[in-house]
C-alpha cells in the first residue's frame, strides 16, 4: 500500500527530520532517562499476592508496591504467548507476522532493528543478562557461542547469557551459568538461578555509576516457568502455609474443595487437595517461584535508590507470556487463553517526571498494514500509580520506551511520540524516506 495520505501530508518529509532528531551516535539527548527492563518467564497476569485473583499464593509485596507506583496495563497481552515469538516481539517491536517467527529455537532475522540498537545510536550503554531465547540459542552452550561470534546480540555491548551448565537442554535452576565476552561465568553450586543473574545485573550497575552515559539494561528470569523443585525454602514454606489455608477455609464451610479458580476443573483441584504430586509440586513451584522473584525485583530497586539512579531511571516489569496451571484443564503455554496470553506490563517513570497527561506514548492505528506495534496508547501520569484497562502488547514496548527515555522532559510530547514513531518505522523499513514510498 503506498503512502499516499502521509506523503501529502507531509509525513514522509517529517519522518527524516525525525529520523535525523533522533539518530544522535555517541551523544545521548540531554535529560535522557535510563531504562531496566525486567522480564519474567511464564509470569500470569494474575499471579500476584495483592492481586484480586482467587489463585494468588505467592506473596509479591514488592511487585505490588511497584504497580502501585507505576502504570499497570492490566490488559496486556503476548504477540504470541510462547517464549521466542513473544520475545523478538519485544526486541523488535514486531508482529509475529512480520517476524514470522512462531516456533521456539527460530532466530531474528540478523539485520532486523531492534531496541537495543536503537538505544546504542541514542548513545546509550547497553546490556542483557540471563534469559535470550531470541537468536535460535535454544539453551545449550555450543549454540550460545553462535551468538557471540555470529552478530545475534542486536545491539547489547554487554552480555551475559544465561546457558545449561550440561551444554543441552533446559537444565534446573540450581547450577547457573552465564556465558559472557570473557567466557563463562559458574556460580556457586546450589545458588538459586535468578538471584545469580541479578546478582551479575547489580555489579553492572554499579559500574554503570561511573561511565556517565544513560543505559538500558534488561534482566531475564527463567522462572516462575518450569522445571519445578528447586524454589527458596522460605518462599515454598509461605506458599505451602497459604496452599494450606485455603483447603482448610473450604474443610471448614462444610467441603473440602475450594478450587483455586472458577476455570480449574473439579477433579483437578480434588487430585489438588489428595497431594496428588506432579500437580503439587507445579503449584507450590510455580507460586514460589514468583515470590522468590518478587524478592529479587525488589534487590533491583533498591540497587536504583541507594545509587539514586532511581530518579533518572524509567523501570519495567513484564512476562513474555502467561501459564495456563490447569485452567480449563490444561497446562503449560501457547493457548490462546487469558492465562497464558495476558501478561503483566508495569511501567514506572522517575518520580517528578514532566510527562503530560494529556499525551501518550508513539500509537499505532489499527490496520495500518505496517506489521510494527507503534506505541501503548495510554495517558502516562508520573506521580502515582494508575491502571489503564484498554487492550495493549508487548510489540508497543520497544517505541514506547524509545519516545519516552528520549523526551523526559515533557515538553512536546506529542510530537515527540509521533517523530519516535516515524523513527521505528523507518528503522524497520515499513516506511522508506522518498518518493513512492510503501508500507507492507
Amino acid at each position: 500500500m503506498v503512502l499516499g495520505d502521509a506523503c501529502k501530508s507531509g509525513w514522509i518529509l517529517w519522518a527524516t527530520a525525525a529520523v535525523s532528531a533522533l539518530t544522535v551516535g555517541d551523544s545521548s539527548p540531554p535529560g535522557a532517562l535510563n531504562v531496566v527492563v525486567v522480564i519474567a518467564d511464564a509470569w500470569r497476569y494474575s499471579a500476584f499476592g495483592g492481586a484480586d485473583e482467587p489463585d494468588a499464593l505467592a506473596l509479591t509485596p514488592r511487585l505490588d508496591a511497584f504497580r502501585a507506583e507505576s502504570i499497570d496495563f492490566s490488559r496486556c497481552y503476548a504477540a504470541y504467548p510462547l517464549c521466542t515469538p513473544s520475545r523478538i516481539a519485544i526486541q523488535s517491536g514486531l508482529y509475529v507476522t512480520r517476524h514470522n517467527v512462531t516456533k521456539n529455537g527460530h532466530p531474528l532475522a540478523l539485520g532486523t532493528p531492534t531496541m537495543a540498537e536503537t538505544f546504542r545510536d541514542l548513545g546509550y550503554d547497553t546490556a542483557h543478562f540471563g534469559k535470550w531465547h531470541v537468536g535460535g540459542d535454544g539453551w545449550g552452550s555450543k549454540n550460545a557461542m553462535k551468538i557471540l561470534s555470529q552478530g545475534h546480540r542486536h545491539g547489547y555491548a554487554h552480555w551475559e547469557q544465561g546457558v545449561s551448565q550440561t551444554g543441552h537442554g533446559y537444565g534446573d535452576y540450581r547450577h547457573p551459568v552465564l556465558l559472557t565476552d570473557s567466557g563463562f561465568v559458574v556460580a556457586e553450586s546450589g545458588t538459586w538461578e535468578p538471584t545469580f543473574y541479578t546478582d551479575r545485573a547489580l555489579l553492572w550497575l554499579k559500574q554503570s555509576e561511573r561511565r556517565h552515559k544513560p543505559f538500558l539494561l534488561t534482566l531475564s528470569w527463567r522462572p516462575p516457568h518450569g522445571p519445578w523443585g528447586s524454589e527458596p525454602k522460605m518462599a515454598l514454606e509461605a506458599v505451602m502455609q497459604r496452599y494450606k489455608g485455603l483447603v482448610q477455609a473450604g474443610a471448614e464451610k462444610g467441603s473440602t474443595v475450594k478450587k483455586l479458580r472458577n476455570n480449574m476443573p473439579l477433579e483437578r483441584w480434588e487430585q489438588l487437595v489428595k497431594r496428588d504430586d506432579e500437580l503439587l509440586l507445579m503449584m507450590k513451584g510455580y507460586y514460589a517461584a514468583g515470590q522468590g522473584l518478587d524478592h529479587e525485583f525488589g534487590r533491583v530497586l533498591d540497587a536504583l535508590d541507594k545509587s539514586r539512579q532511581a530518579q533518572n531511571t524509567l523501570v519495567v516489569f513484564a512476562s513474555d507470556h502467561g501459564e495456563m496451571l490447569e485452567s480449563h484443564g490444561r497446562t503449560g503455554k501457547g493457548h490462546w487463553y487469558d492465562e497464558s496470553a495476558r501478561v503483566p506490563l508495569m511501567l514506572r517513570l522517575p518520580a517528578g517526571s514532566m510527562v503530560s497527561a494529556a499525551s501518550s506514548a508513539p500509537t499505532g492505528k489499527k490496520g495500518d498494514g505496517s506489521g510494527a506495534g507503534g506505541g501503548i496508547v495510554a495517558p502516562l501520569v508520573a506521580e502515582g500509580g494508575r491502571t489503564f484497562a484498554g487492550a495493549t502488547s508487548l510489540t508497543d514496548l520497544y517505541p514506547t520506551l524509545v519516545s519516552l527515555a528520549a523526551n523526559p522532559g515533557g515538553g512536546d510530547q506529542e510530537s515527540m511520540s509521533e517523530k519516535a514513531k516515524a523513527y521505528f518505522l523507518v528503522k524497520q523499513g515499513v516506511l522508506t524516506l522518498g518518493r513512492g514510498a510503501e508500507m507492507g
